[in-house]
């Protein structure tokens, strides 16, 4: 035993410099063999110390181990290849589940350790992530982030540093800079982690590039970071699925940091998660970001909790939280209300000394049967500023969804509030216009229909940030039907699980229906992610209803906002089949309101019928009459509200669409 001892005590003081293993530090020769080399050497050795120093060393992925310290002196910088063929899947892999089942549908990274204890990353110097070459500038009137991944989910670079299932891991001093789109650090499933004095410094226009991600992880301390992302700064989550069994995330402490996301400074908990519990954030400078505390459970992804229990975040502290510049909300907790959100309980969370100004006010929303419960508020103060005192927050990331130009508190008990004040300032009159977050865009045209833009509700937001995880987990796959439209699409799967159910058995289906959506909002959805990363075989658009509700609504314009929406899905998924409907009728009896709609409905589908056919590319299936009776209008049997169809309705749409694209076989 005392052998063993010093053996291990001489291990952990060996250094092994990467330039005696053959690496140029050039910034132009790949070194990841002579670093590799060297790691495995120390392995063997029982651990050391794999120093780079003086220069730039390129490399492609490195896998750690036991014992292992990265060491990278403040005279060096590890640049990763912009090579993306280098980044393939890890094999071996102990603690992480198929590929199929994680984040992005990859394991790879550029740093690894599976299963290694006493893993670490230390130095002053710069873990350089080449993310230029990872990302494109978008073309045209774009709105969100100024920048969007290169490549597919298939072959890009979901994140940069991935521990499974380590213990006794370290992250010290070193800098993570120029973050492709992918997430910085995954610790996943890892005991006793502690992260101090550490960089994280990304481009906030570049996506899905999170800067601390603990999963399921348990005694976690981080500690005198700062931290720039432009996806969520410090994410705290219990998701199960890329691990072998259900795993509590508990213990973490966050302390003495800064941060700035231009999505979610904070976040804790999304779909799917488990437990989450006793964790604290204290002395905290948040600035110009989107969200600074985001406690949120989206709508499912069909089958993330399958047997398995609901989400419980419980016994949380926000302690000493100072946020200026927020283009959302400060504070954003919400329970997302459809079926399929799993939920035990959201409660028992403090905010003491918690102080923001900002766009809006928070936003606190649980649901009928899930109340967010016992939140307190003690010495807090929240300042909601103008417009002007703040612009360009339709170019702040994902403000322009996040943001709902509202407060609330509903669904909510045993609240309580000690020293706590909201402070709003006036707004020009044109702010309480309802329609205005539709309305108005910048570099409109004068076809609204045409124009992409927001809804501009809370749920609205909520239904959109559920869509882009389940397209995230999408990435790279076959998705048999993609359902684009309204209302009439949205509630298949929400009022009629049942029907739902029965289209998607045997095949992949998205539905991508928003109760209200105009075909602006459509457009608006389509060039901001809905039909990226993913192959569909067959899009189905149906569309208009909402745009010809007005009187003074002009069915060539609404046709001319289909027509653009299809261009749209051709140019966005060009290999799929592209199915197009009529909008459906409306309205059950003939009274002259329902009248003006019909007949507006009417102009636009034959308007579209002709495009349709004189497009050769678009695939016309009208089957309109068999939802009216004998009298031209629909009855309550087929849609009761003279809208939405009922189950025998939906029924009927179904067989036409298993006539056009049948379910594969399994």
């Amino acid at each position: 035993m005392v052998a063993a001892a010093i053996s291990a005590t001489v291990a952990a003081g060996a250094v092994f410099d990467v330039r005696d293993y053959g690496a140029k530090g050039d910034g132009a020769t790949k070194d990841t063999s002579a670093i590799q080399n060297a790691v495995d050497a120390a392995r063997a050795a029982g651990g050391g110390r794999i120093l780079l120093q003086r220069g730039t060393f390129l490399s492609g992925p490195i896998r750690l181990g036991s014992g292992i310290e990265l060491h990278i002196d403040g005279t060096a910088r590890l640049l990763a290849s912009p090579d993306i063929a280098d980044f393939r899947e890890w094999s071996g892999v102990k603690c992480l589940a198929a590929s199929d089942r994680l984040p992005r549908g990859r394991n790879a990274s550029f740093l690894f350790a599976d299963g290694a204890e006493r893993v670490s990353i230390t130095g002053d110097g710069v873990i350089d992530c080449n993310g230029g070459f990872h990302v494109r500038e978008k073309n045209g009137n774009w709105s969100g982030l100024r920048y969007e991944r290169k490549y597919p989910a298939s072959k890009s670079l979901p994140r940069v540093v991935l521990f499974a299932g380590c213990g006794d891991v370290k992250i010290e001093g070193v800098t993570l800079a120029n973050l492709p789109g992918g997430w910085g650090y995954w610790i996943n499933d890892c005991d006793r982690v502690q992260v101090r004095g550490a960089k994280i410094l990304a481009n906030v226009d570049y996506p899905n590039n999170d800067g601390l991600h603990f999963n399921c992880c348990r005694d976690v301390t981080v500690s005198d970071c700062i931290i720039e992302t432009g996806d969520d700064a410090i994410v705290v989550r219990a998701e199960s699925t890329s691990l072998p069994a259900e795993k509590t995330c508990e213990r973490v402490v966050v302390a003495n940091c800064t941060l700035r996301s231009w999505a979610n400074a904070i976040r804790v908990g999304w779909e799917g998660d488990g437990v989450i519990r006793d964790c604290s954030f204290s002395n905290i400078a948040i600035h110009d970001s989107s969200t600074g505390i985001c406690i949120m459970l989206p709508a499912a992804t069909p089958g993330t909790r399958e047997n398995r229990p609901g989400t419980l975040v419980e016994n949380i502290l926000f302690d000493g939280i100072r946020m200026s510049e927020i283009y959302a909300h400060p504070i954003r907790a919400v329970i997302d209300p459809s079926t399929g959100t799993k939920v035990v309980d959201i409660r028992d969370i403090r905010f003491s000394n918690v102080h923001a100004t900002g766009l809006e006010l928070p936003l606190i929303s649980g649901r009928p049967g899930n109340p967010l419960r016992r939140f307190t508020f003690s010495n807090c103060s929240f300042r909601k500023v103008t417009d002007a005192a703040q612009p360009g927050w339709r170019r702040h990331g994902p403000a322009v969804w996040e943001r709902v130009r509202r407060t609330t508190f509903e669904n909510v008990e045993g609240f309580e509030f000690d020293n706590t004040t909201f402070y709003a300032e006036s707004e020009p009159q044109e702010r309480d216009n309802p329609t205005s977050a539709v309305s108005r865009m910048d570099n409109r045209t004068d076809d609204p229909a045409r124009e992409p833009g927001i809804f501009g509700d809370y749920w609205w937001a909520n239904r959109f940030l559920s869509r882009h995880r389940q397209i995230e987990a999408l990435q790279g796959k076959t998705v048999d039907l993609v359902l684009v439209g309204d209302s009439i699409v949205h509630f298949w799967e929400w009022r009629q699980p049942a029907s739902w159910a029965r289209l998607c058995r045997g095949r992949t289906v998205l539905n991508l229906g928003y109760g209200g959506d105009k075909t602006q909002n459509m457009i608006w959805r389509a060039t901001h992610g809905e039909l990226d990363g993913y192959r569909a075989k067959c899009v189905v658009v149906m569309a208009g209803t909402n745009n010809n509700v007005a009187d003074d609504a002009d069915p060539a314009a609404t046709a001319e906002g289909v027509k653009a929406l299809v261009r749209i899905v051709r140019e966005r998924q060009p290999d799929a089949k592209i199915v197009l409907h009529p909008i459906f009728p409306r309205g059950e009896t003939a009274d002259p309101g329902a009248a003006g709609v019909r007949m507006r409905n009417a102009r636009t589908n034959a308007l579209l019928e002709k495009f349709a056919k004189e497009s050769g590319e678009v695939e016309w299936i009208d089957f309109n009459d068999r939802l009216v009776g004998k009298d031209g209008w629909a009855p309550k049997s087929i849609m009761a509200d003279g809208l939405h169809p009922t189950t025998e309705g939906y029924a009927i749409w179904a067989e036409m669409l298993e006539r056009i694209q049948p379910a594969p076989a399994r």
